[in-house]
């Protein structure tokens, strides 16, 4: 019976705690992280999309022509 490994052990809720708490940081930091990414990616596509930056397409509008006749 010296062999035999306790059920106190085994159980022991500040042993599966401090197991736990390792993924849970990690989970929180990696989602921080994401989200920080995410919001510099949605910056980044703004910046692409900003109509300063595209060409001005001049095009012939019809109604024009019609009121100018």
């Amino acid at each position: 019976m010296d062999n035999h490994i306790s059920k106190e052990s085994i159980l022991n809720p500040n042993c599966w705690l401090s197991l736990a708490t390792i993924p849970v940081i990690v989970t929180l930091s990696l989602i921080e992280s994401m989200g920080e990414n995410l919001v510099t990616m949605g910056t980044s596509s703004e910046e692409i999309f900003r109509g300063s930056r595209l060409p001005v397409i001049h095009l012939d509008n019809p109604d024009d022509e019609v009121r100018n006749k």
